[in-house]
């Protein structure tokens, strides 16, 4: 029976405890509630004293009004989430991946996939004027260098393969114009794109340079936005509204539909480590959300490449390119 289908449910929730396990709740559907419930829905449940949110695990039909199991009453599930907080796909595997990596509960990490109280109503974040330069796309032109790394990247975009790449150049060499141009490539192939930055300082002007290219399909997500400004991109971004995310190592785990490019600048920064459990390293992790679907491309960028990454190009799991040179004197882009 679908679960969309009126009658009692039996829910398998993982919760954000420390127990290696699910916990099993009620759900009615209705005969008007079109929207059911559904593996991969978050949903808010009572747990002791409190309110959590956790992840639908699993769902089957009870055929009896069950208010027990194992001699334990059973609690009803408060409410389903809209869709737009599913977590399917990428990051279902990209949080699979976290919870084996870091030997945790699945539902340990689920708070990394969510804005704090989802579902809170924010109202767009007032523009301000321009405080960055603006840097004209239509009057640069990259290098015999940099047109080799965009063309590299444009052919693994069209295969929908797999191929993290590693970017050294030093500061004002155009690495954020190569970024761009591959975003760019991206988009128009209907992709999306992640750009992660290691500080929420850097993020403002990050912004405001891809938004004079992807106007408002480009959106940042960090923890200085309220929590009703997060969920707004957070939703927008899982009804593919939003094309482009910018942010810091939270920006990651954005739901965009069909990520294209994942590009991690100054990717040798110690600040895409997290301090708090489960202490994910963007840098890791990154590659584990498109490696797993095995249609994209993940792209690092740094003057001073960390050892880890340097050692894997040795590897042949990275592949390297020098940013060498400038940009065009037609027009100038910082790094």
């Amino acid at each position: 029976m679908s679960p969309t289908s009126p009658g009692l449910y039996l829910v398998e929730v993982a919760l954000p405890v420390p127990l290696d396990q699910t916990f099993t709740y009620r759900h009615a559907v209705a005969a008007d509630d079109e929207r059911g419930i559904a593996v991969g829905d978050l949903v808010r449940v009572p747990f002791g004293r409190r309110k959590v949110l956790g992840l639908v695990i699993a769902v089957r039909f009870s055929a009896q009004d069950v208010r027990e199991l194992d001699g334990f009453r059973l609690k009803n599930v408060q409410q389903v989430l809209g869709e737009e907080y599913r977590i399917l796909g990428d990051r279902r595997r990209l949080a699979d991946w976290l919870a084996t990596y870091y030997v945790l509960p699945l539902g340990m990490v689920l708070p990394l996939f969510h804005p704090p109280r989802p579902g809170t109503k924010g109202r767009a974040a007032r523009s301000n004027p321009a405080e960055y330069p603006d840097v004209d796309a239509a009057g640069i032109q990259l290098t015999a260098a940099q047109q080799k790394i965009v063309t590299e990247a444009t052919a693994v975009l069209e295969r929908r393969a797999f191929e993290p790449m590693l970017l050294h150049g030093v500061t004002g060499s155009g690495k954020t114009e190569v970024y761009l141009t591959v975003i760019g490539e991206a988009v128009a192939r209907g992709r999306d794109a992640l750009f992660l930055l290691p500080e929420i300082a850097l993020t403002p002007q990050t912004l405001a340079r891809i938004r004079a290219r992807f106007g408002d399909q480009a959106a940042a997500v960090h923890s200085g936005l309220s929590a009703g400004q997060r969920c707004r991109v957070h939703e927008a971004a899982a009804r593919g509204e939003i094309k482009v995310v910018v942010g810091p190592r939270s920006a990651l785990f954005a739901p965009l539909r069909d990520v294209g490019v994942i590009i991690v600048d100054e990717e040798h920064e110690t600040s895409y480590k997290q301090d708090e459990t489960p202490r994910p390293w963007s840098c890791w992790a990154a590659p584990r959300r498109i490696w797993r679907a095995c249609t994209t491309r993940c792209g690092g960028g740094s003057a001073w490449p960390n050892c880890p990454n340097a050692s894997g190009e040795r590897c042949r799991r990275w592949k390297s390119w020098t940013c060498g040179g400038c940009l065009s004197p037609r027009a100038s882009a910082r790094s």
